[in-house]
């Protein structure tokens, strides 16, 4: 009896990660994917994963980019684009990996996030970049002057504008 009521009271304090905070298409999104989601944001705004309790706002702004997401996957199917080749996953790892510090296996194992969802994560941005290569970029003509004009007006911590220029075009 007694271990019978120390696990219903664990029960009740423990934090419930996987709950369904959103359904697009039918498809679930839940709180541990927008953790995760926020968690590795940290890798393209500040060079490290967030490993530091977070807040609403940060899993408000990852959850709309999950939905997004999930909508331009709907619109990359629909449209018959093809997944990235695994070296192209490769290789996109690799510049991350060069350009973090502390190295980035000690900060995935410090967030407690396996290599699998970044490569899952990096494998969907290549593929909605493909996407808005092939449909997109006809119709709309930015220069990169405007592109380096807008990036030095807004600059994100920790980065270099004419890396991101390079990225962008």
């Amino acid at each position: 009896m007694a271990l019978w009521l120390t696990l219903a009271a664990a029960l009740v304090v423990a934090p419930i990660v996987n709950r369904v905070v959103a359904v697009v298409e039918g498809a679930p999104i839940t709180l541990w994917e927008v953790d995760v989601e926020t968690r590795l944001r940290g890798l393209e705004q500040r060079g490290r994963i967030i490993t530091t309790p977070l807040s609403n706002l940060q899993r408000t702004e990852s959850l709309d980019q999950l939905i997004n997401q999930k909508l331009a996957i709907e619109a990359a199917d629909r449209f018959s684009v093809s997944w990235p080749a695994e070296v192209e996953v490769d290789a996109e790892l690799r510049d991350l990996a060069e350009r973090v510090e502390p190295p980035l296996e000690e900060q995935l194992q410090e967030a407690g996030i396996d290599e699998a969802r970044l490569r899952q994560r990096i494998r969907v941005r290549l593929r909605l970049r493909d996407l808005i290569n092939r449909r997109l970029r006809d119709l709309v003509q930015v220069t990169e002057a405007e592109v380096r004009d807008y990036l030095e007006e807004h600059p994100a911590p920790g980065t270099d504008a004419s890396r991101l220029v390079r990225e962008y075009l």
